[in-house]
């Protein structure tokens, strides 16, 4: 099964957003986390990071990616800032 291609870094950043609160793969784990998308050039898209993200809480590799438009805001209280592991990018 293929996922949807969702939208790239740099489209994200012509639109002014910078946070990604990334989820684990797992509803029953549900643990979370949020990070900057300046670390990944502009062509990488969130649906290409989703599979190389393990969760340290679970252990299950691959998570849900989405775009936090309101990243200027105040914090979002999540779960567990620490519960994902980022693997290097290509």
């Amino acid at each position: 099964m293929t996922r949807e291609q969702k939208i790239t870094l740099g489209e994200m950043r012509a639109s002014g957003v910078r946070g990604l609160p990334i989820y684990c793969a797992d509803y029953h784990c549900s643990h979370s986390t949020a990070i900057s998308r300046d670390r990944w050039p502009s062509h990488i898209r969130l649906s290409d990071l989703e599979s190389r993200f393990v969760c340290k809480a679970c252990g299950k590799r691959g998570a849900d990616i989405r775009p936090d438009f309101d990243w200027d805001k105040q914090p979002k209280a999540y779960r567990t800032l620490s519960a994902l592991a980022r693997r290097a990018p290509p």
